[in-house]
């Protein structure tokens, strides 16, 4: 079933206001980072009750450098039992150290350990794509030889702009043959753009044809879709029903 959702603006944003517009202009679900052991949420200092009473649902996103593991990932394991969801969507990343064969075996070995604790949780996680400068996660054959050895729980999340930051819909293509995702982070950006310039512009002020996308690449998607647009409210409402209408104009096709 097709659930469109949004992440959480910056801390400047606050976070029941975030709450209660996602809820307002009937979003599907919120995403909320996790870093370093805590929950994102600007000055709220109890997010995991405002999250709980929230009229909407959420998940989070867990951004975690290969060597967060062994700090933190008990922690965000209990914080996920703790709100009572059964999804999460994991980063993993390599920020701490250099990237070599030696630091990509540890974050993979790191992600399959903590994928196979939450997978005796029956937890879905969503495992998202890196871009090109990134070099984990990356690659047609890490992720290849990733969901041989993935439990039968972890998903695929295809970050849509990490993809375009220098790759193309060729790429694109391959990519989702390995695995089809279940998960869709989406934004727009200007090609080139990397780390802070990850830009989340709103749909349609970038290069990203995102109907070549849904009427070639991923035919049929109906499932998760988080928009990941730190902009006015008006722009994140327009992202979201522009990528309604693509996918409603494909289905009366």
């Amino acid at each position: 079933m097709l659930r469109i959702g949004r992440n959480l603006r910056d801390l400047d944003c606050p976070f029941k206001d975030e709450i209660e517009f996602s809820y307002e202009n009937n979003f599907d679900i919120i995403q909320v980072w996790y870093k370093c052991g805590k929950i994102d949420s600007g000055y709220d200092i109890d997010p995991i009750k405002s999250l709980k009473d929230a009229k909407v649902k959420s998940i989070i996103h867990a951004a975690m450098d290969v060597d967060d593991f062994e700090l933190y990932e008990d922690d965000l394991i209990e914080k996920v039992i703790e709100l009572g969801h059964k999804e999460l969507i994991l980063h993993p990343m390599i920020k701490s150290r250099e990237v070599d064969c030696d630091s990509v075996k540890k974050l993979e070995d790191n992600v399959l350990r903590l994928l196979n604790k939450l997978d005796k949780l029956e937890i879905t996680v969503y495992v998202e794509n890196n871009h090109v400068h990134m070099q984990c996660f990356y690659t047609l054959e890490q992720w290849e030889k990733f969901f041989e050895r993935a439990p039968g729980n972890t998903e695929f999340l295809l970050d849509v702009v990490h993809v375009m930051y220098c790759d193309d819909y060729a790429y694109m293509k391959k990519l989702v043959k390995i695995k089809r995702p279940k998960c869709l982070h989406i934004a727009d950006t200007i090609k080139g753009k990397v780390g802070n310039k990850h830009l989340h512009l709103p749909i349609g002020n970038g290069i990203i044809d995102f109907e070549k996308i849904f009427n070639e690449i991923l035919l049929d998607y109906d499932d998760l879709i988080i928009l990941e647009i730190k902009n006015t409210d008006k722009n994140i409402i327009s992202s979201r029903d522009k990528i309604k209408e693509i996918l409603v104009n494909k289905k009366e096709i």
